[in-house]
């Protein structure tokens, strides 16, 4: 390309911008357009401690992490943080890449007005200088901020970079944190089964236990039995030994001696038989101890009656009382000998029983426990196979779900294609509402809709806004609606819409209608929100499969 071509594309773009001034209803001032320069210059470089501070904070999340684990459900505490830190860091991409996009836009702006010769290109270079060298303080240090376009552009670039890193960083921690806290669910599931296995196996062991000690309570009651039935024989021994009337003085005194020791004995024997309540064994050695007294007592007594026969009274008698006496003593020994082999026998008897028990309570608690172990597993297994279809159901969900937003998807691309290509076809610009500034020579025009003067032209009405109700006013007033004046017969001053020939430099068109009442901007602003709404569509169809992904694993 040649200087000359070069040259005359430079041309074409100032006649462009300068033509696009002269036709546009409304404008910003030089003024305007500098505020705006600085202000989205100033947030273009308030990004950058923005985005330390957007690193800074994934840093301390990161450093955090073991001891976030550590705390209760501090897995979903991880992902959630994670999850919103990249919802904010995406919403801080999308804002510097609008502030640069308004900071170049208002550097546009300047040069059309320069190009318009409504601003002097040596006061836009020099604005831009003077803030350049405007030092500013941040905290203890001097900050030079930069205005240029080029220089902003390439800072903007190399923080879009670092923002995508941080981005990447962020979804790799973020699925890692995911995939931890499947983990977590798998463990505490696995440790919630063992759990109530260990709880089944207690309870058998409790009834078990509870069983045998039932058991242990029956044999003590008949022990108690068996005591109560012993005191009552030694009772009637007693009693009849109590009775015995001896024929001579001597006699009865040994004899109710003897009920004396008997007496004795029996307190000793009462005394003894609370040992007995708890073994068989005590009670056969309490017997055996209470026999060996009874005949030491019988030894004394024939000790005492030989005494009175060496005394030579009444032989015959004291041999009748030595020989009755020899009698009572082997009833007794028998009735004693028969007792200890009956409490032997009742002593085995009763250690079959409690043998046969124990294997009955045995076997019994084994079944239970075995019933409630085949139970827990049998719900286990329901309870798997209700997950598993559950799982089934969920992922039959997900893919008609799935399905569903892909078709809504695939119509919303459509739908956006076919809408930029109408909006392609249409070379025109939205309609712009509100106060505007006027031409010297145009401070008296009044607006054709609302009466106004010198506020705005009628294109730019913000009171009469829709091309109906500007029809209905021109209607109304018989005006024309080529030229918007009031005369008779057809228009001849040539009306040439802005809207129709947009982008036609030269050899514009004449048109049937005056701009102000010009359907292309409203057909255009229709586009765009219809646009707009499917684009929004389209990023809730993406997020929603995201989600339904995310589900699945």
């Amino acid at each position: 390309m040649t200087v000359e071509d070069l040259e005359e594309r430079l041309r074409h773009e100032l006649q462009a911008k300068l033509t696009f001034v002269e036709r546009a209803s409304a404008r910003p001032t030089e003024e305007q357009v500098q505020r705006k320069l600085e202000h989205y210059g100033n947030e273009c470089h308030d990004m950058m401690k923005k985005v330390d501070m957007a690193r800074d904070h994934f840093i301390n999340i990161m450093t955090n992490k073991e001891d976030t684990l550590k705390e209760r459900a501090g897995e979903y505490r991880l992902y959630v943080d994670i999850t919103l830190l990249m919802a904010e860091h995406e919403k801080l991409k999308a804002k510097i890449i609008t502030s640069a996009e308004n900071f170049n836009l208002a550097h546009e702006w300047y040069e059309v007005l320069v190009a318009a010769d409504e601003a002097e290109e040596l006061t836009r270079i020099r604005f831009i200088q003077e803030l350049e060298d405007s030092v500013l303080h941040e905290g203890a240090e001097e900050v030079r901020r930069l205005y240029n376009r080029n220089d902003v552009n390439e800072r903007t670039e190399s923080l879009l970079v670092r923002v995508e890193a941080l981005l990447e960083e962020e979804k790799a921690a973020k699925e890692e944190a995911a995939q931890y806290t499947r983990w977590c669910n798998l463990q505490h599931d696995k440790a919630i089964a063992d759990l109530y296995k260990t709880i089944v196996d207690l309870r058998g062991i409790c009834v078990t236990s509870w069983r045998e000690v039932k058991e242990l309570r029956k044999m003590a009651n008949n022990q108690d039995c068996q005591t109560k039935q012993l005191m009552e024989r030694l009772d009637d021994n007693t009693k009849k030994h109590e009775t015995a009337k001896d024929p001579l003085p001597d006699i009865e005194a040994a004899l109710e001696t003897l009920s004396l020791e008997v007496f004795e004995l029996r307190r000793e024997q009462e005394a003894h038989d609370r040992e007995l309540r708890t073994t068989t064994t005590d009670t056969k050695m309490t017997i055996d101890e209470n026999h060996k007294k009874v005949i030491a007592a019988i030894e004394a007594l024939k000790e005492r009656v030989t005494r009175i026969e060496e005394g030579g009274r009444r032989a015959d008698v004291l041999n009748q009382a030595q020989r009755q006496a020899e009698a009572e003593a082997e009833t007794q020994r028998q009735a004693d000998a028969q007792r200890q082999a009956e409490a032997q026998r009742q002593a085995e008897a009763q250690r079959q029983a409690e043998a046969h028990h124990q294997d009955e309570a045995r076997r019994h608690a084994e079944a239970e426990a075995r019933q409630q172990v085949e139970q827990a597993q049998l719900r286990r297994r329901e309870a798997e196979a209700q997950r598993a279809r559950d799982r089934e159901a969920r992922r039959e969900r997900h893919e008609e779900r799935r399905h569903e937003y892909n078709r809504r998807l695939r119509r919303c691309e459509e739908e956006i294609q076919e809408l930029d290509r109408a909006l392609q076809s249409i070379p025109t610009r939205p309609r712009q509402f509100g106060v505007r500034v006027l031409k010297n020579q145009e401070r008296d025009l009044p607006c054709t809709y609302c009466k106004e003067r010198g506020t705005h032209y009628s294109d730019a009405c913000p009171t009469v806004r829709t091309v109906a109700e500007r029809k209905r006013i021109l209607r109304e007033e018989g005006r024309c609606e080529e030229c918007l004046g009031v005369h008779e017969g057809n228009c001849e001053k040539g009306s040439r819409c802005f809207y129709c020939n947009f982008r036609k430099l030269r050899n514009q068109e004449a048109t049937d209608h005056h701009a102000s009442i010009c359907t292309k901007p409203e057909n255009l602003l229709e586009l765009e929100d219809r646009r707009r709404r499917a684009r929004e569509e389209r990023e809730y169809c993406i997020r929603r499969l995201t989600e339904i992904e995310e589900e699945r694993h």
